[in-house]
């Protein structure tokens, strides 16, 4: 079975304008199915946390690791 493919490849012509809103739309659907496919993990695996874990523990790990009042001279 042989697939016919067209021998130009056809793209509209779009306005900035439009460009600029079919962006902002592909920007929106991607944040949408993100955030599903986030939930959708942490629904499989609720050992796991969820979140930006990696920004927040870094900013504990380094309080932690710093001292907490300055050497004597």
């Amino acid at each position: 079975m042989t697939v016919a493919t067209p021998s130009e490849e056809t793209k509209p012509d779009l306005t900035p304008e439009q460009r600029k809103a079919l962006g902002r739309v592909y920007s929106y659907l991607m944040d949408i199915a993100r955030k599903r496919l986030v939930q959708k993990n942490a629904a499989a695996n609720p050992q796991l946390p969820s979140g930006n874990v990696d920004g927040d523990q870094g900013k504990s790990e380094h309080a932690a690791d710093a001292p907490q009042s300055p050497a004597p001279a």
